[in-house]
């Protein structure tokens, strides 16, 4: 896997993926979803989905779904999920991005003291994923069909140039990347009480339910993905990160200026007999990298704001 990926991400650059791939002066960002060999061999449609968006001052909005196998129109509902909780999370972004530009009021001689509180993103977080179950509740009407039969798991999360928060609904998982290398488990997979049990964002309280991971720090890199991914790429036991696997997947595209070749390269990855002969789930994969530039970047921006 390690030559296979190094040998990929010096590709040439591959037609069709911008869609997969783009890039800021502050983050590089790749997202794939691959249909699975079982779905491959049954002719099932992919059912995992992904969305980003790159919004200013160096800030990304992400939310990656997988459809639930049981569900008859799952990939309608994943593509939904993300495509409406990703607007969502931007919405969010924008406004808080809005304010903190805003000049500082004068404050009265007691509130001087007073240290204004950061921004919690577990609200805006859990309303994306609130705003998803109510598009796939909305598109289930108007199909004349249940709920259950758009349903999947979510991950939603904002990345920024000095924190990243997280928030999902069932399987798969995000991890993060310290300077230095170190990884953390920032999402760790929710996999029910019993073996294959996973919970979906259809489910009567799941948003309420779902998990959240939050660091107030400058992560050097990202990386999100579904549940046919997390074996692959984390040890069940305390679902600590593989760093072989993270290593030559960040350092890579940290170096790859060209944001579509490092698509065709993850694409092809995802693609390769290395994945498929160990996992028939469809796959998704989100990575995002710090750019060697970004604090000239951001100065620049302060200095347009």
């Amino acid at each position: 896997m390690r030559a296979f990926l190094r040998r990929m991400f010096g590709a040439r650059r591959a037609p069709g993926v911008a869609q997969d791939a783009a890039a800021t002066a502050v983050w590089r960002v790749v997202g794939v979803s691959e249909t699975g060999a079982g779905h491959l061999r049954s002719s099932t449609p992919c059912q995992d989905a992904h969305a980003f968006e790159l919004v200013e001052r160096g800030w990304l909005a992400i939310a990656l779904a997988d459809g639930a196998g049981s569900a008859a129109q799952a990939e309608v509902g994943a593509r939904l999920a993300v495509d409406v909780a990703v607007r969502r999370l931007v919405t969010s972004l924008r406004g808080h991005l809005a304010s903190a530009s805003q000049p500082p009021r004068a404050l009265a001689s007691e509130e001087r003291a007073v240290v204004q509180p950061r921004l919690c993103w577990r609200a805006p977080l859990q309303h994306a994923l609130a705003a998803a179950r109510q598009a796939i509740e909305d598109e289930a009407r108007r199909r004349n069909v249940a709920p259950r039969d758009l349903a999947c798991t979510m991950i939603v999360a904002v990345l920024g140039p000095h924190s990243v928060a997280a928030a999902g609904v069932g399987d798969g998982g995000l991890v993060v990347e310290h300077p230095g290398g170190r990884l953390q488990t920032l999402l760790r997979p929710d996999t029910g009480e019993f073996e294959g049990e996973t919970t979906f964002v259809t489910a009567e309280g799941a948003v309420d339910r779902a998990h959240f991971g939050e660091l107030e720090a400058a992560v050097e890199s990202l990386a999100a993905f579904t549940d046919g991914m997390q074996g692959l790429v984390l040890h069940r036991r305390e679902w600590a990160p593989h760093p072989g696997f993270f290593g030559n997947v960040f350092d890579p595209l940290r170096h790859q200026s060209d944001p579509a070749v490092a698509g065709a390269a993850v694409r092809q990855m995802l693609r390769s007999d290395a994945v498929r002969s160990r996992t028939h789930d469809d796959v998704t994969l989100l990575v995002a990298t710090r750019t060697a530039d970004w604090e000239r970047a951001l100065e620049g921006d302060r200095t347009e704001h």
